[in-house]
């Protein structure tokens, strides 16, 4: 029983830093676009041909999914 809840607290925190740290990744890609006037600094971050920091993978696609939950888009 409390392996467990040791296990699953290991997974949340593990979870919770993915977040903060692609939360933090994709602010400071925010901001290189726009302000800093660099958009490819993180060409070597680019895996399979998808920018995985980019500001819009963090804010557009969860709003989409939440709205394709709530109302389907055609």
């Amino acid at each position: 029983m409390a392996k467990d809840k040791i296990i699953g607290a290991i997974v949340m925190i593990l979870g919770i830093l993915i977040a903060i740290i692609y939360t933090m990744g994709s602010v400071v890609d925010l901001w290189f676009e726009t302000l800093g006037g660099d958009p490819n600094w993180d060409a070597f971050f680019r895996i399979f041909e998808i920018d995985w920091l980019d500001y819009r993978l963090f804010t557009v696609l969860p709003l989409r999914i939440l709205l394709q939950q709530i109302t389907p888009l055609p």
